[in-house]
């Protein structure tokens, strides 16, 4: 009977270590967790702010393309062709 009770004993404090064990890693790995989403929404972050700037520049590019071709057009309209 005794030894049934210290068999018990010793199985209820292994059980009771790797219980700790397990919620020190839970622990670590919430931590761990936390860490990445904090990561991954300034990362989500840069990347919308980087998306903006590219719609905005490809914008101004545009523009300034267009800008460009109307002055070549004009330039063509106002020069006269010299006649020989």
């Amino acid at each position: 009977m005794i030894s049934q009770s210290e068999d018990d004993k010793k199985n209820q404090a292994r059980l009771q270590d790797t219980v700790n064990s397990l919620e020190s890693k839970i622990k670590v790995f919430k931590k761990q967790i936390e860490q990445a989403e904090e990561i991954a929404a300034a990362n989500l972050s840069k990347y919308r702010r980087t998306q903006i700037e590219l719609d905005d520049a490809t914008k101004r590019a545009d523009e300034a393309e267009n800008r460009r071709a109307k002055s070549r057009a004009q330039n063509r309209s106002t020069v006269t062709p010299q006649v020989n």
